[in-house]
């Protein structure tokens, strides 16, 4: 331990394998790239609404979704060394087709986030002219 904090190699993640959604059943491959795909996607997809629906009172902040920041943590969960695996275009079509065959909404913001390498939509804050209904 140092003192900034417990070592990663010191920390234990629980993964999350979503069976239901690889192959055979699903259409993701039974990768661990895939599972993370899936895992950030598990995360991204509320955080989006989340952070456009949000309400706040005068004076607090704002909640903030930096979407780069949870692809890492999600990178470090499944021990892969970098997002490419992960954000390959093969799985990304697999895991949109995945969504659809699922019936689970498919946000194009993620589009254009992995589109752009991570540069689009990265970083989220509530729009301060939009009214809370």
């Amino acid at each position: 331990m140092t003192d900034k904090g417990p070592d990663l190699k010191d920390i234990s993640f629980i993964r999350p394998i979503p069976l239901h959604h690889m192959e055979p059943i699903g259409l993701l491959p039974g990768t661990d790239e895939a599972a993370a795909l899936w895992q950030f996607l598990v995360c991204a997809m509320p955080a989006l609404k989340k952070v456009e629906s949000q309400t706040t009172l005068e004076g607090a902040e704002d909640q903030e979704v930096d979407l780069m920041q949870i692809a890492e943590s999600v990178r470090k969960m499944y021990g892969l060394k970098d997002l490419y695996g992960m954000f390959h275009a093969r799985l990304i079509g697999a895991a949109r087709r995945e969504c659809l065959r699922s019936a689970l909404p498919w946000d194009t913001r993620i589009d254009a986030f992995f589109e752009t390498g991570g540069k689009s939509y990265r970083n989220l804050t509530r729009n301060p002219d939009k009214v809370g209904l």
